[in-house]
């Protein structure tokens, strides 16, 4: 069955995406390298759509040689509707022809992104354009609901994808977050003025966590340790951006994060037994000492 026009652009974007990331093409590349991914457009289309993801913030260099004009991706790792196309280019066509019908060559902890892409770009327009939302959102529990967001950004964790806005409820405005993959409709109020009150207490919010979940914890200084050996993997993937590295003595190494103590902080903290270790604050250092003697005298 052919693609509807909308499902043909946003694999359009991501093949664009992927071609220029690490270097330049011009439009008959792109329109070469389209063709392979059975996507068969103009020039002019082409044209059109390197102009709609200017206008979501994706940038690129432009050179001339030869009076071709040449296209390379502006890596912006803020930019969250990139960092999803390049996410789902990965999750769509690469997995899609390595894994087979008769040969898997990838495997993975199962495909946790259950996210149309149509519902991204809306939202991804919304934000940038400043338009409110109405959702139709549904829990796991099956209860519906049909909030109106004004909606702040987006977040990726653990592969899952997440809205933070603010939900406006009569005159009211409160910072909620809701999981893409649960929203079953979602479409833009534009007669409804853009609030954005809570946007910079949003972002504030959610760079200061692990995960998507807020406590009325207040961010804090969190010391740990671990030794030199694991030190090198948390250097390559930190447990935070805030991951600060303080002294190395006799082979351990002294680290701090700067986070609010929540459910995603715990669990990574669990996740890492026994090579990391909560050194202050003392509270939390005895919650997690407490959990590991339990473990021990179960054993």
């Amino acid at each position: 069955m052919p693609k509807n026009p909308i499902d043909r652009r946003l694999d359009a974007y991501q093949v664009i995406i992927a071609a220029t990331s690490n270097q330049a093409k011009s439009k008959r590349e792109l329109l070469e390298r389209l063709m392979d991914e059975d996507i068969d457009i103009t020039e002019r289309t082409l044209q059109s759509y390197l102009l709609e993801l200017r206008s979501k913030g994706v940038e690129f260099e432009e050179r001339r040689i030869n009076r071709l004009m040449y296209y390379k991706l502006i890596h912006d790792k803020d930019n969250t509707f990139l960092n999803f196309l390049e996410y789902s280019y990965f999750r769509n066509h690469l997995v899609d022809k390595l894994n087979t019908k008769n040969v898997t060559r990838i495997y993975r902890e199962g495909d946790k992104s259950h996210v149309s892409l149509e519902t991204v770009r809306i939202i991804a327009d919304a934000i940038l354009n400043q338009v409110p939302l109405q959702l139709h959102y549904q829990k796991f529990s099956g209860e519906e609901s049909t909030p109106v967001l004004h909606p702040y950004l987006l977040k990726e964790y653990n592969g899952l994808w997440y809205i933070l806005g603010a939900r406006q409820t009569d005159g009211d405005f409160s910072l909620r977050t809701y999981a893409i993959d649960r929203i079953k409709e979602v479409v833009g109020v534009a007669a409804l003025t853009y609030n954005s009150s809570l946007e910079s207490t949003a972002h504030a919010q959610i760079k200061n966590v692990i995960g998507i979940s807020n406590t009325d914890q207040p961010v804090q200084a969190i010391t740990m340790s671990c030794d030199e050996h694991e030190w090198k993997y948390l250097q390559i993937n930190p447990m935070h951006e805030s991951q600060t590295f303080i002294s190395c003595s006799n082979g351990q190494v002294l680290f701090s994060l700067s986070v609010v103590d929540n459910y995603e902080f715990r669990q990574m903290v669990l996740w890492h037994y026994g090579r990391v270790i909560v050194m202050s604050p003392v509270y939390l250092k005895n919650c997690f000492t407490d959990f590991y003697t339990s473990i021990s005298i179960t054993k």
